[in-house]
């Protein structure tokens, strides 16, 4: 209880929650999205074939999307554990303490977002095109 892991979603393929209570098979998360989530978060079904790329959360569903409560079945996730979440980014992802898609995905965004496009995993660079000039 109180661990920051991630869990699966249709729309955006993994949430930033908490665990709020365990019981057998099964844990209870409540969502714990960053204030920002809405204005830098693609929906992941909207760049699937056949997903719609207009489609938008109204202001309602954002707000009930950030307190939303969800029980997670374990069994859907490697290990029966959820993914857990690192405290702060690196500049090699290969020191992150806990290394999979999810952290993979949070620690690129949260590199896009700070203008830092560069990153690597020991000795593969990652890239992610800013689509605009950086400084220096």
């Amino acid at each position: 209880v109180g661990e920051r892991a991630y869990v699966k979603d249709e729309d955006y393929a993994w949430l930033p929650a908490k665990v709020v209570a365990t019981e057998d098979d099964r844990v209870l998360v409540r969502l714990d999205l960053p204030d920002d989530w809405f204005e830098t978060t693609t929906l992941a079904s909207a760049s699937l074939p056949g997903g719609s790329s207009n489609k938008k959360l109204t202001r309602k569903q954002q707000q009930q999307l950030q307190t939303e409560e969800r029980w997670i079945q374990l069994n859907d996730y490697k290990d029966r554990q959820l993914p857990l979440q690192n405290d702060a980014p690196t500049a090699d992802m290969a020191d992150l303490r806990f290394l999979h898609e999810a952290a993979i995905l949070f620690q690129t965004k949260q590199r896009h977002l700070t203008q830092k496009p560069y990153t690597r995993v020991g000795d593969i660079v990652v890239a992610v095109n800013p689509c605009q000039w950086i400084p220096g």
